[in-house]
């Protein structure tokens, strides 16, 4: 009966050296995806920095882009209340030479060099209003021509600032799921520490129990054979 007691001990401890090195394994492997998981939720986090700071800098790139549009445009309504202005002095001057005109024209025969004068002079005004009106026109072309490129180019911050935000959103998603799994692997990791925590006390209270059989058997052993050799004797 000892032999089998000592036996079973043997048997079990080797069963609790096995499930502790089982154990161990595990935990070696829960511990390493563990830190994997970790690892990945930094690299993330930085990430999440990262992209948040281009935004911030793509940000304020637009607010200053949107300044300048909207100090090219303030520029070009100046240009063209000056060029209307002009154009409202020309008209009243071209409507004041013509009256003067014809009033010389029916005066006087002899006003002709003056009224042929005034005509150059309204050729010049008008040869000066058309250029003033080109260049003018040229003006507004280039200021049109940098509005609609302005104007594209905001498009595409706002596509790349969506398009950011969408790709921020996706990594939190993921983000969230990773930790989800790290939780629950925390929970399994802690579940089978304390199933091995009652193993443990489980496989103590046989081994005591096993010792003070044991004992109790030597002590038998001990009494049987002494009364074997007073029998023998």
């Amino acid at each position: 009966a000892a032999d089998a007691l000592r036996g079973d001990r043997a048997r079990l401890q080797r069963a609790l050296s096995e499930s502790t090195s089982a154990w161990e394994s595990q935990s070696s492997a829960k511990d390493k995806e563990l830190s994997e998981l970790r690892e990945q939720l930094s690299q993330l986090d930085e990430r999440c920095r990262s992209l948040a700071e281009e935004a911030e800098n793509q940000s304020v790139a637009l607010e200053e882009q949107r300044h300048r549009l909207m100090a090219s445009s303030h520029e070009l309504n100046e240009a063209a209340r000056c060029s209307h202005e002009l154009g409202s002095q020309l008209a009243a001057a071209f409507a004041m030479m013509e009256d003067h005109l014809e009033h010389v024209d029916c005066v006087h025969d002899d006003a002709g060099q003056a009224a042929d004068a005034l005509r150059g002079d309204r050729a010049r005004l008008q040869r000066a209003l058309s250029e003033s009106t080109s260049a003018w026109e040229s003006q507004s072309s280039a200021k049109d021509k940098e509005l609609s490129e302005l104007r594209e180019q905001l498009s595409q911050l706002d596509e790349r600032c969506r398009s950011l935000a969408e790709e921020a959103e996706n990594q939190s998603v993921a983000l969230e799921e990773q930790r989800h799994r790290l939780m629950a692997s925390s929970h399994e990791l802690n579940e089978a520490a304390r199933c091995s925590h009652e193993l443990g006390s489980q496989l103590a209270a046989a081994f005591a129990m096993m010792e003070d059989h044991l004992e109790h058997v030597d002590c038998v052993h001990d009494d049987a054979g002494q009364a074997a050799d007073a029998l023998r004797g």
